[in-house]
This record gives C-alpha cells, sequence and structure tokens, in this order.
C-alpha cells in the first residue's frame, strides 16, 4: 500500500481533449448534479463552499497549510456529504460525535488534518442552516421558495436548495473540488485507501458492535469505482470549464436544468420527490427572477462574504463546539416568516434576531371557552445571527373575532436579554385564560425590540397575510401556518359561535391574497371584505347549505356552495379568475410616442401589455390573439419570456386589426381597432428662404401620408443635429447640406431629402508676373494666396448618409467652378434659388472681358522674347 503523504501540487491538467457539445451538456449537468443533490439530501452547503472554508481555516493555521496536509484538510471538509451520494453507512454522517471520534483517534498529522476538516463541515453547515440561510431569507425578502410544479418539499427545503446550491457557484470553490476528485480517485495520486480505513475505524468505534465493517467498506469501494467510470474518460480542465460556464447563468438557467428531469433519479431519498418530475414552477421563477436572486445574484450572495465566511471556522474552534445549536427547521421557517414583515403594514424588519422554537405549554389547542385551563404558558427561544445583544419584549394578545375585529387586547408580557449563539435566551410567560376567552377567538405571541411599537414576529397570520403578493397560501405554508410559531385557537360553543363559522381567503389565482368583497347567500345573508391578503371570518353562521361569492374588480365573480355544521368551523378557499386588461405595447401600432418598435405587415411579434386590476399577472397564464376587424382570432399561449402575439400575416396597410387576450381561459379582452402602416411616408418637400451666406436659412418641411397622420418632421445640417421643422438654421460653411425627413403615426421614418446651399466660388486674382500660369491652378486660389478645401471633395457619394442608407438630392446645383452662378459678390453669394439674371450677365461679361485682356497680354510677351 502506497504512503498516504504526498506532495500536492495545484496542476494545470495535461489532457484537454475538445469536448462535444453533447459531452459538454453532460457534463455540465453533471456538475450541476454534484452541487444540487448535497444541499437538497443533507441541507448543508454545497463542497465549493465547504472547500473555500476549509482553505480559510487553513490559512488561519500554518501547520495546516503544507503540501502534505492539505489535501486531507480539503478531503474531510466535504467527506461528510458522502452520505448525499447515496452511500448509506448505517448514521447521519453529519454527526458532532463522530467527528469528535475522529479527531481523538487521530494519531498522524494527515489524520489529524482530516479530522480537523471533517469537524470544520459540521460547523459550516451549522453556520448555513441555523444562521445564514434563515438570516439572508429574512433580511431580503425572500418569502418561501416553491420551486417545483410537481413537488411539495419541506417548507424550508426550497429555500435552503435556492440558497445553497445556486449560491454554490457564486460563494464556492468548486475548481478545487475538481482537483481532490482526480487526485484521489481518478489518477490515484493520493492515496484514498487509509483515508477509507482510518474512517471506517471511527464508525466502529463511536456505533460499537450493530456496525458492519464489512458491507460498510463494500459501499464505499462501489461509490470509489462508480465515481472513476463516469468522470475518467474526461480531463479536469473541461469540467472547470464548464463550471466556469456555470457560474455565469442565470437562475432561470440554472432551475431549467433541475427541469430538464436530469436530476430526478439522483433526487430519489428527498422527501415528497420520489417519483415526481421536478419540473420549475413558471410563476416562482418569474417572481424571483425580479427578486435580487435571480436580478443581481453577486450581489444577493455577497452577504455570505460580508457576514458568514469565518463563522464555520468559529464554530469549528469554539471548545464549546458540542453545545453549538444543530440543524433546525424551524430556524429557517422563523426567516421565511420574517421575510413576510418586508411588506406587511404594522411590522417592524429585524432579521438579526432569530426565533429557534415555541410553543404554548399547560393547554389544548384549541382551548375550550367553556373549560379553560387555570393556566397557559406562553414559551420562546431566541438567539442573534449577528449584531450586539438586544433586549426583546414578548407579549401575549387576546384577538377578537374579524367579524367584530376591534383591538386586540394586551394579556402579558415579559422581557429578557437575547444574546448572539450559541447562547439561546428564554423568554417565557404564564397567565390566566379565563378572562379573556368568551370575547376572544386566539392568543397570539408577539416578539418585538425594547423600545420598538412594532413586532418583528407574530403568530397572527391573519395580519401576516396583508402582504398582498406574498404567497402565504401556497402548499408549503399550509403545513407551517398555524402550527410554528403557533397560534392557540378559542372554540366557543356559546353566543360567539353557537351555530358555525367560516373562515378563508380569497385569492387572485392559487396563493396570492387580494382584496374582495364576500358574500354569504342562504338563510341568512352576510356581507364582509377581507384584509388585503384576502382572509376573512363570518361568525355565526346558520347551519346548513350556504352559497358564498367572492368580488373584486377586475375579476370573474367566484361562487362556492358551503355546508355548515353547528360548532365547527368550515375553511374555504375562493380563487378568482382574473379579467385582463390589454394594450399594446410602447412603440407598437401606430402609437406616435415611441419609433423603436414599429408594427409591420410581414408577421413581426407585437409586445401587449396584459394586466388586472391591482394585480400582476404573469405570461404563463395568458393567452394572445390578434385578427382584421369582424374575425375571429387564433389563439396562441404567451411564453414566459414576454407578452407577444404574431401580427396577422395577411395585413396590409389601411388595415384595422384588433389584439385579444384571456387569462386562465376566462373573458377576452380587446384593444380598440388598431390602424396598419407598414411603409414608410414618400419623400417630403424641402421649401428654403436664405436669409444670408454663410449665417441663416428659414426652412419648412411639406409631405403626408395615405395610411396615417405625419407626426414628425425633422431637419438639420447634415452632420448636426436634428430639429424639429419649420426652423431657421445656421449654415456652418459654403456648400453645406440640409435635409429633411418626416415619420408617420406607425413609427417610420421617409427616406431623407437633401438640399446643397450657400455654394460660393472666390473671385480669381491675377497674376501680373510675365511668366505664363496654369488657369486651373489660378481659379483655385483664394485672396491671401491659399487653397480652399474642395468642395466637391466634402460632398457625400449620392446613396450615402451619416445614418440613412438612401436619399435623394433635390434642389441639386450643379458644382462647376466655372459656372457664372456661383460668382462671390460683396453683396453676398448667389445660388441658384435666388440669383439676378442681370448680374449674371454683367458678372459673366467682366470675367470675359479681362480673361481676354490677360491672353492677349499673355501672347504678346511670348511673342516679343521669341522675336528676341
Amino acid at each position: 500500500m502506497r504512503s498516504p503523504v504526498h506532495p500536492y501540487h495545484y496542476k494545470k491538467g495535461n489532457r484537454s481533449p475538445t469536448l462535444t457539445r453533447t459531452r459538454a451538456r453532460a457534463i455540465q449537468i453533471g456538475i450541476l448534479m454534484l452541487a444540487l443533490v448535497y444541499p437538497v439530501t443533507t441541507v448543508a452547503y454545497g463542497p465549493g463552499v465547504h472547500l473555500r472554508e476549509a482553505q480559510q481555516y487553513a490559512a488561519s493555521f500554518p501547520d495546516w497549510a503544507t503540501d502534505e496536509l492539505l489535501p486531507y484538510l480539503y478531503l474531510g471538509a466535504f467527506f461528510p456529504d458522502i452520505q448525499s451520494a447515496g452511500v448509506d453507512l448505517g448514521i447521519n454522517t453529519h454527526n458532532k460525535g463522530l467527528a469528535d471520534t475522529l479527531m481523538a483517534l487521530a494519531e498522524t498529522p494527515w489524520q489529524t488534518a482530516f479530522a480537523a476538516g471533517y469537524r470544520l463541515h459540521i460547523a459550516s453547515d451549522t453556520a448555513a442552516q441555523v444562521f445564514y440561510i434563515p438570516w439572508l431569507t429574512a433580511q431580503s425578502g425572500l418569502f418561501a421558495v416553491n420551486l417545483f410544479a410537481d413537488a411539495t418539499l419541506p417548507v424550508e427545503a426550497d429555500n435552503e436548495l435556492l440558497i445553497e446550491g445556486f449560491g454554490d457557484f457564486h460563494s464556492g470553490t468548486l475548481d478545487l473540488f475538481v482537483d481532490l476528485v482526480w487526485d484521489f480517485v481518478i489518477t490515484e495520486q493520493m492515496d484514498l485507501d487509509p483515508v477509507l480505513l482510518f474512517y471506517l475505524g471511527a464508525l466502529q468505534t463511536y456505533l460499537g458492535p450493530p456496525f458492519d465493517f464489512t458491507t460498510a467498506q463494500l459501499q464505499l469501494e462501489t461509490f470509489r469505482t462508480q465515481l472513476k467510470n463516469q468522470l475518467g474518460a474526461f480531463s479536469p480542465d473541461g469540467l472547470k470549464s464548464i463550471i466556469a460556464a456555470a457560474k455565469a447563468m442565470s437562475l432561470k438557467e440554472f432551475l431549467a436544468v433541475v427541469s430538464s428531469g436530469a436530476l430526478n433519479g439522483l433526487l430519489s431519498s428527498v422527501p415528497n420527490a420520489q417519483g415526481k418530475s421536478l419540473v420549475a414552477d413558471p410563476a416562482e421563477v418569474t417572481r424571483l427572477m425580479a427578486h435580487p436572486v435571480g436580478a443581481t445574484p453577486g450581489e444577493f450572495f455577497a452577504a455570505y462574504d460580508t457576514h458568514f465566511t469565518a463563522l464555520g471556522a468559529q464554530i469549528a474552534n469554539d471548545p464549546g463546539f458540542a453545545d453549538w445549536p444543530s440543524y433546525h427547521a424551524k430556524t429557517i421557517q422563523s426567516g421565511i416568516l420574517q421575510s413576510l414583515t418586508m411588506g406587511a403594514p404594522y411590522y417592524a424588519h429585524r432579521a438579526d434576531v432569530l426565533l429557534y422554537d415555541a410553543h404554548w405549554s399547560q393547554a389544548p389547542n384549541p382551548v375550550d371557552s367553556d373549560n379553560p385551563p387555570p393556566t397557559i404558558t406562553a414559551w420562546s427561544e431566541l438567539f442573534l445571527a449577528r449584531g450586539a445583544p438586544q433586549t426583546v419584549v414578548l407579549e401575549v394578545w387576546a384577538d377578537p373575532p374579524l367579524v367584530n375585529k376591534g383591538p386586540k387586547v394586551l394579556v402579558a408580557q415579559t422581557t429578557a436579554l437575547v444574546t448572539p449563539a450559541p447562547a439561546r435566551t428564554v423568554l417565557s410567560l404564564t397567565f390566566d385564560p379565563a378572562p379573556y376567552v368568551t370575547e376572544a377567538s386566539a392568543f397570539d405571541m408577539t416578539w418585538r425590540f425594547a423600545g420598538d411599537p412594532w413586532p418583528f414576529l407574530s403568530t397572527d397570520y391573519d395580519h401576516l397575510a396583508s402582504v398582498s403578493l406574498a404567497p402565504v397560501y401556497k402548499p408549503p405554508y399550509v403545513p407551517l401556518y398555524g402550527q410554528f410559531p403557533p397560534r392557540i385557537v378559542i372554540s366557543h360553543s356559546g353566543p360567539l359561535l353557537k351555530d358555525g363559522s367560516i373562515r378563508g381567503h380569497v385569492t387572485a389565482d392559487s396563493y396570492h391574497g387580494i382584496t374582495a368583497t364576500v358574500n354569504v347567500l342562504g338563510q341568512a345573508e352576510t356581507t364582509i371584505v377581507t384584509n388585503v391578503g384576502g382572509a376573512f371570518v363570518i361568525e355565526p353562521v346558520t347551519p346548513g347549505n350556504v352559497l358564498l361569492t367572492a368580488a373584486a374588480p377586475g375579476f370573474v365573480e367566484a361562487e362556492l356552495a358551503v355546508t355548515v355544521v353547528a360548532q365547527q368551523l368550515t375553511v374555504v378557499h375562493l380563487p378568482l379568475t382574473p379579467i385582463p386588461t390589454v394594450n399594446t405595447a410602447p412603440g407598437c401600432c401606430g402609437d406616435p410616442n415611441n419609433p423603436d418598435m414599429p408594427w409591420l405587415a410581414d408577421g413581426t411579434w407585437i409586445p401587449v401589455h396584459v394586466s388586472v386590476a391591482h394585480f400582476p399577472i404573469t405570461p404563463a397564464r395568458v393567452e394572445l390573439g390578434a385578427a382584421p376587424v369582424q374575425s375571429e382570432p387564433t389563439w396562441v399561449n404567451a411564453t414566459d419570456e414576454s407578452l407577444l402575439v404574431r401580427a396577422v400575416p395577411t395585413v396590409a396597410d389601411g388595415m384595422q386589426v384588433i389584439v385579444f387576450a384571456r387569462a386562465d381561459g376566462g373573458p377576452i379582452a380587446a384593444t380598440a381597432p388598431v390602424g396598419v402602416d407598414s411603409s414608410p411616408p414618400p419623400l417630403p418637400t424641402l421649401e428654403i428662404q436664405e436669409k444670408g451666406c454663410p449665417e441663416q436659412v428659414d426652412i419648412t418641411l411639406w409631405g403626408t401620408d395615405p395610411h396615417s397622420p405625419i407626426v414628425e418632421r425633422q431637419v438639420r445640417v447634415v452632420g448636426h443635429d436634428w430639429v424639429s421643422a419649420p426652423a431657421t438654421l445656421v449654415v456652418p460653411t459654403p456648400g453645406s447640406q440640409l435635409e429633411g425627413r418626416i415619420r408617420n403615426a406607425a413609427g417610420l421614418w421617409s427616406q431623407s431629402t437633401r438640399v446643397q446651399i450657400c455654394i460660393a466660388v472666390p473671385e480669381p486674382t491675377p497674376d501680373t508676373t510675365s511668366e505664363p500660369h496654369d488657369t486651373e491652378a489660378d481659379a483655385t486660389m483664394d485672396s491671401s494666396g491659399n487653397t480652399p478645401t474642395d468642395f466637391a471633395s466634402e460632398q457625400p457619394e449620392l446613396g450615402s448618409d451619416d445614418d440613412h442608407d438612401n436619399y435623394e438630392i433635390g434642389g441639386r446645383i450643379e458644382t462647376d467652378k466655372s459656372a457664372s452662378a456661383h460668382k462671390k459678390t460683396a453683396g453676398g453669394c448667389s445660388t441658384a434659388a435666388n440669383t439676378n439674371p442681370l448680374a449674371v450677365i454683367v458678372g459673366l461679361s467682366l470675367w470675359l472681358a479681362i480673361l481676354l485682356a490677360w491672353r492677349s497680354c499673355c501672347v504678346t510677351t511670348s511673342r516679343r522674347r521669341s522675336s528676341r
């Protein structure tokens, strides 16, 4: 057997075969499996975060930071999750006693390093489950996450899966995980056999004779062989590239991999998930993508670095390691309930304090108003996730029935100083219920900081349900509400509930509460308005069959037949079907306010706004259609990306089209008829009046469209900003070009009409020397002897423009420098638009006279020289 101590080098990898798309996808899903299966089945951090914490732990202890010991510290830091991979060793491997046994049996440095990493793993799970997840849930308003439409996991499981699984890519060190698997399993550069024997020996010592050493060893060897066969064909660099891509995945992409079905077999050990297809809930994905966890995940998970990155090491190094709280589902449930208080009225949002447990003692639930117990004790246990100690007040309130809701009555209160864990503070009080049970419907606990009038948590679920968009009636909440923290209900046999009662909620879908009017129709009619979360109680109600109706603006009235039983509470749920309002999105379909989204007649997708009164509606619940007036639409399902409907393929300019929408198969909503205009306006006409060159010109722009009105006219000097027409523009240089364009109600711009103005030609200066001169060269010289910029070289070619592909030149003036129409005079600039004919004739005559005189002079001089 090889020595277990080997130098540990971080290898760059010498094998990097080209991966096909299929194989790369398979690897990506495999990595996701590893990241997801750990937190789901063990409710813990993934391997990336555990290894990152091990790196930080080693940095605090130089003795561990050696090539010989680091790999064993890292191996121990994720080894407890071997249970998540399906290896059943007859014990929950996340066991503090087992970690202490490993440390006690360690005789060599590598064994001590492995045991230290194992202990750190359990400490880090405590930091995650008891502190990080509930605190982050509470402070971010995450609510109860329900990722999968077809599986009802425990209420806390989805929150952990989201924060730990998705967060592992943002906060973890998965590259190191790949290196360790390669060195210990694939290439066997590190010998795993001594580690397994050491671990099995600790299990045998801790569990005693019931432990089957041989069976456990066979399970570990089988798992190692399977892992080697599955990953041996690939390279570590290939896996790391997939991890890098996975880190860039959005939450939506992350859940799409889960929904692919690749994880269904691996998640068979998850409670309530056996045999179910774990398909992401589209409505929940939409909600989470708008939440910071989906919108800005990097910032969301930065809370780990800011507040909790060193907590695992702190717990592991504490001599009182065993006293730290272990995994406790109620802590995460406390964080979920506190997240609701971010939007609930009359609540203070204090995420730092967490409720570890709460219950009522010495009392049945419900309490009989005719025979109440002599005393009831309200008991709770709290701790701080972070921050300085705080004085917390526990109060018990008597809650009157909603039907004649009055102020709550304070029954009793107590205070205590709550400190950070591992210590937990117990707040409890005992009271006599007799004075309150006759009129009250329930007893509630509330917790608040001293000096703060509003509680940070309460057992009054109707109050928490006042957050209208909180999914408080979603299936995961059902086992939570009324159980933790518990409300104690008072049952009445007297006049308060001498007949029966109805308690329920009205929702805008299957679980979002909404304010509604509820009517009871039957032997006696009653009307009540729910709270903003949709909760209501109607009491007393005469026993028998009654009809409940619920109505809210923007929804179809719901009906429900109910049988009321004497002295019993009937619980109901009234989901409403929305009546949508539909409008085409800005820039679509003739909207003059946005030119960026014209509706074309070639089947372009049309963006649509669909909503219901006071409540957003997800695209997955919407069907859309479009059709010409007096035609039936073809319905299509809206995508989860946006609300889009395809235009009618046969539309033509001038046709009237209607866009339709309906939600949940309910009533149809429609837009007003929209005129179709798919072609741009004809070329406009520019009318120019010069006021001096090169100073100013007045411009007016004319144009019409046969199918829709012209809503905007713009002009400019080419190369400058557009301005609304009519306008007065400053001409910057002679020979500048002006252009104009118009836009119709469909948002389509015409092509540009261009005009050149102020084209000036300088007067020539005759050369008095006796040398012959080039006439063309002289024509380009100004009075200072400089050569002006050639006007023609500045003009864009026909068919080009700085921001348009096509244009026509109207009123173009030739640029021939010999044209008399361009003669510059003291009075200004002559153009084709306003040239004086007499001035042209006089100027031309003068020019010819000078030219003839010059030629005569030059010819005579030349002949004289020749004769000499």
